[in-house]
């Protein structure tokens, strides 16, 4: 029962991140919104993983993770990237 409690408040959360993410002022706002968001999901794979004792969640919930490392720093050098290139214009 607490578990269920837990996945819905996850889900509820995850739903505020994706608000964030779309409505954040800068782009430091909207990736730290989209972090929230990664981390999020991959507690409720957990916790469905945990309900229904499937093991291969936890496989899905890893690769999850890396997927979301691995496009915030992509993320992060585009911009970064591109704010080197604006000063350089200027």
């Amino acid at each position: 029962m607490i578990e269920l409690v837990a996945i819905i408040l996850f889900v509820f959360f995850v739903f505020v991140a994706i608000v964030f993410v779309f409505n954040g002022s800068t782009v430091w706002d909207r990736l730290l919104g989209f972090n929230v968001c990664t981390s999020k999901v991959i507690m409720i794979i957990l916790l469905i993983a945990l309900l229904s004792n499937n093991t291969f969640l936890l496989d899905a919930a890893i690769i999850y993770s890396l997927v979301g490392f691995v496009s915030t720093i992509f993320i992060c050098r585009l911009v970064a990237n591109r704010t080197r290139r604006e000063k350089r214009e200027q």
